[in-house]
């Protein structure tokens, strides 16, 4: 993708910014390594999205080299793209990336999950999510093999709100560079037995496309 009106993160500076957060976690331990790395820009970035402005690129470099390799650097993103604006979203955010092996944790990413999948609660709001989507997506140019992490976020989010056609394309692409890509094989693999989420059917029925 080649547009003169957005910054690009050109291959180089991606391998220097991963070099960078290897060493974080490296020096500091996998999660506090993580956390020093991430955490400020990730507040930036979900600031950002609540205030309804265009993230900083270089906040969303780091994430998106950090959440191509590091799984709750993504999650993180993830329930940031997904949940709402709150203090309790922010929280969970963090604590994915601080203690992602915490018991408390497991069950608060489980009954979130579950209750998205079986009851479609919390209800979604689509409109956040597709713009939250695009924060990652339209304001910096990263290398293909770095943004794996935003497109299995996206994938996943597309699915939960309805947008098949989508989500299956972000998850083929993600899948393409990186068959390891969790969340795009959830994708593919719901999507192969038709399984919609709860809330899938619900922005759908709330939007007027339950024939999509």
């Amino acid at each position: 993708m080649a547009d003169a009106d957005i910054p690009e993160l050109s291959a180089a500076e991606a391998d220097e910014l991963l070099a960078d957060f290897r060493a974080s976690r490296r020096d500091h331990g996998p999660n506090k390594g993580a956390v020093r790395w991430c955490l400020p820009a990730l507040r930036r970035w979900f600031d950002a999205l609540n205030a309804d402005a265009d993230p900083d690129p270089d906040d969303l470099a780091r994430l998106a080299v950090a959440s191509a390799v590091c799984r709750p650097v993504r999650d993180a993103l993830l329930y940031g793209v997904l949940c709402d604006g709150s203090a309790a979203t922010w929280s969970l955010m963090a604590d994915t990336i601080d203690d992602p092996g915490g018991h408390d944790l497991k069950r608060r990413v489980s009954a979130l999950i579950g209750g998205w999948w079986a009851k479609g609660e919390p209800a979604l709001d689509a409109d956040r999510v597709r713009r939250a989507c695009a924060s990652l997506g339209r304001h910096l140019q990263i290398p293909d093999d770095h943004v794996i992490g935003f497109m299995g976020v996206a994938a996943f989010a597309m699915l939960l709100i309805g947008e098949t056609d989508k989500a299956g394309s972000l998850a083929i692409v993600a899948l393409w560079h990186d068959p390891t890509c969790t969340l795009a094989g959830e994708v593919m693999e719901a999507l192969a037995r038709g399984a919609l989420p709860a809330t899938a059917k619900a922005v759908r029925k709330a939007e007027g496309r339950e024939g999509d």
